[in-house]
């Protein structure tokens, strides 16, 4: 149904000149498979005047730079919050690209664990599945 409602808005966008519209979508991926996410945002950022992107899809969220991504949360007392994307000093824009759909998964966690190697990354999914038998036995 988001495909079909996103080409009837596609259709009136062309019809208005779609470099004149500002287009708002919320969850453009539901009931979308990975490729035609990727095709949906890469169409609307190209030929759109302006997007507002809702999303909780890593494959919406690679399509974007950091510098066009917000993160939106709310604190303790339920108020709205945002925050930019910003990388430390020194962290090369190249190192981001290669590891995109990581970045975009990261931006939806609650928390992420970074280690230095392989040996390290193959470790955790273990420890982790020896804890939750730990927390289980209690």
């Amino acid at each position: 149904m988001n495909l079909l409602v996103f080409a009837l808005l596609t259709y009136i966008a062309e019809l208005k000149g779609e470099k004149s519209v500002i287009f708002a979508m919320e969850e453009p991926e539901i009931a979308l498979p990975p490729h035609a996410q990727r095709r949906l945002v890469d169409h609307v950022v190209r030929n759109m005047g302006q997007a507002i992107v809702t999303s909780h899809s890593p494959y919406v969220i690679e399509r974007f730079t950091p510098e066009q991504i917000v993160v939106l949360d709310r604190d303790s007392t339920g108020s709205m919050t945002s925050e930019d994307i910003t990388f430390p000093a020194g962290f090369k824009l190249k190192r981001y690209l290669a590891n995109q759909r990581q970045f975009a998964e990261a931006v939806l966690a609650r928390a992420v664990l970074v280690v230095e190697g392989a040996t390290e990354a193959a470790l955790f999914p273990i420890v982790s599945d020896v804890l939750d038998r730990d927390r289980d036995r209690r």
